[in-house]
């Protein structure tokens, strides 16, 4: 058996270090793996490997392999990979769904605080070199701005992101609302999307932690936004196009939004024109948030366990075109 590795990215940190291969095939030493260095070798090495693991290399790719069974992305989103069509079904296609997410929870808790307590501010005007007293006690003493204790949360997504934001508000607010695909008993208010009516008009800090798809595409729009009675922050981990930014900057503008935070852009690496450049109440992070010393680790040893399943004629965990 074959396993072709490509995680190719101008940027070092995006590409699992040659080590973590070594200690796969000493883990599996009957498996040839290789470990691509160059590019020009991806159709080549492709057209007779069993297993792919790594970022999508282009659907041309996919059509020079012969024997391909199984695809793994170290990556959560998936929708590059479904442009495959036809040629999913005859492959298994796994995300990296499973691996802890922790992380980026975390950075989601930390961009809330950094926009409720100013800290945005407080670096701009340190990069200014002013002692801005007066504008960030201002910030600070806004009615608007209420104490942790006072805000009602909700988070858009339950999955292993949205759980650790839970976990991390559920102390520090008056209230938690979950928002799912489907109802569930949970130790907090549980909403579906389409009941959103009903839990944004109170909502002091919403996070956005769910995929992009046919029903979260555009959510957050001026329609909604329209119906805020608290001033919310916005915080994005989730995906860019969940939002309409143009409408977020709007709101920004306009009062409706107190901030905005993500780690998610519509359009990556966003241009001149994109709408969010600019504002004090604003920050943007270049979807880093996965990023972490262990973060190559979590990724092969979750793979590793899944080729052993894989091995064994069992099913992978984090399939997606099943």
């Amino acid at each position: 058996m074959k396993v072709l590795i490509n995680t190719l990215h101008p940027l070092d940190f995006w590409n699992i270090p040659e080590i973590f291969v070594g200690k796969a095939e000493k883990r599996f030493p009957d498996i040839t793996f290789v470990y691509l260095k160059d590019k020009s070798n991806l159709q080549k090495e492709i057209e007779d490997a069993d297993v792919y693991f790594g970022w999508f290399p282009g659907e041309e790719a996919f059509l020079k392999a012969k024997k391909l069974k199984w695809i793994h992305t170290p990556q959560v989103g998936v929708g590059r990979f479904l442009s495959l069509g036809e040629f999913l079904e005859k492959v298994v296609l796994t995300n990296a769904s499973n691996v802890d997410r922790r992380q980026i929870g975390e950075f989601a808790f930390s961009l809330f605080l950094g926009l409720h307590f100013g800290h945005n501010l407080i670096v701009k005007n340190y990069l200014l070199k002013k002692w801005a007293r007066k504008e960030i006690g201002d910030f600070l003493v806004n009615p608007k701005r209420k104490p942790l204790k006072e805000m009602n949360a909700v988070v858009l997504g339950y999955g292993g992101i949205g759980k650790v934001i839970v976990e991390l508000l559920f102390p520090v607010v008056k209230t938690v609302s979950v928002v799912k695909r489907k109802k569930e008993n949970l130790p907090y208010r549980v909403f579906t999307l389409n009941e959103w009516r009903k839990f944004l008009p109170s909502a002091d800090v919403v996070f956005i932690a769910i995929p992009s798809d046919k029903q979260s595409k555009g959510f957050l729009n001026r329609e909604k936004i329209e119906i805020f009675e608290n001033f919310p922050y916005i915080v994005n981990v989730g995906r860019g196009k969940v939002v309409v930014e143009k409408d977020i900057a709007e709101g920004l503008r306009n009062g409706k939004i107190s901030g905005y935070a993500a780690d998610v852009c519509e359009v990556e690496p966003p241009d001149e024109n994109f709408p969010l450049w600019g504002f004090d109440n604003v920050i943007i992070s270049p979807h880093v948030s996965v990023l972490e010393p262990d973060f190559w680790k979590k990724q092969l040893d979750f793979f590793l366990e899944n080729l052993e399943r894989f091995l064994n004629g069992e099913k992978p965990l984090g399939i997606v075109n099943d």
